[in-house]
């Protein structure tokens, strides 16, 4: 096969890489048989001037019919950009995540700074040591946390390290640590000064081999809008009632599910067999 080149997120040209096909695959879980396969049927089809998008559209759906399981934790990034459209249900999900993993954690917090008070989107403690979390969340495919918004971040903790909130936990031994989350990924200038001036960084990928992935992957945590049968409705009456992850749902029987949301039985049968399926 000849050079095949594609459209990326960004609306850039980038050569079509079968080996990321099956490194996606297999980090959603797939066989190597199954991950061969896949990569083997779209490669036959892709053709130049593709975009990534399609393709992985693709993908998912090869990958829902050949082994469900693996299909539904294929879509975990795009599940993750569900979570909006105003960025809020994805700072509870970040400081339930945070929860879950033994932090003692507040969402949408102020903190009084010498000259003025910020929000903070998730305050997470542990380990003695405070992590004020900045959550960027976008439902753009492509988009990218730039060098900007460290810039800003790191500003705004510099003047909240000096306030009365910050000063009185360190002067209890405590430390405190600018964090900013993200569900996409973060640009290299962004990486590179928030590594030179302490900022931490959780996003797709990032930190290698502990990004946000694989937090939700090894503790699976998996996000409802990972569910194929949930539609914005459903969702939505899910949401209001302070429902997250896919494991809170296992709570409930189908008739439960459904008399408590006002959903039908029939969508209520489906998710639960999806949720099991993704956490067995």
């Amino acid at each position: 096969m000849g050079k095949i080149f594609v459209i990326n997120n960004a609306g850039e040209k980038e050569l079509f890489s079968p080996t990321k096909l099956y490194k996606s695959a297999r980090h959603s879980g797939a066989s190597k048989e199954l991950a061969d396969k896949i990569v083997n049927i779209i490669s036959q089809s892709v053709k130049n001037g593709d975009t990534t998008k399609n393709i992985y559209k693709l993908m998912k759906g090869l990958l829902l019919k050949l082994e469900k399981p693996v299909g539904i934790k294929f879509s975990l990034k795009e599940s993750l950009r569900k979570l909006g459209p105003t960025g809020y249900p994805f700072e509870i999900f970040i400081g339930e995540l945070f929860a879950r993993y033994g932090c003692e954690t507040k969402v949408e917090t102020f903190i009084n700074g010498i000259c003025i008070d910020y929000e903070v989107d998730v305050q997470a403690i542990k380990d003695n040591i405070m992590y004020l979390s900045e959550c960027k969340y976008h439902s753009d495919l492509g988009s990218r946390v730039d060098i900007n918004t460290i810039l800003i971040a790191y500003a705004g903790f510099l003047d909240m390290q000096q306030g009365k909130y910050c000063s009185s936990y360190k002067a209890q031994g405590g430390k405190i640590k600018r964090l900013i989350v993200t569900n996409t990924k973060f640009t290299s200038k962004a990486i590179k000064y928030a590594s030179c001036f302490g900022v931490s960084l959780l996003g797709w990928h990032y930190p290698n081999n502990s990004g946000i992935e694989r937090m939700i992957d090894s503790s699976r945590l998996y996000p409802i809008t990972i569910l194929p049968s949930i539609n914005n409705y459903v969702l939505d009456i899910l949401f209001r009632k302070g429902v997250i992850f896919c494991s809170d749902l296992l709570k409930w029987s189908e008739q439960d599910l459904a008399q408590q949301f006002h959903i039908n039985v029939d969508i209520a049968h489906k998710i639960l067999a999806e949720s099991k399926m993704l956490l067995q």
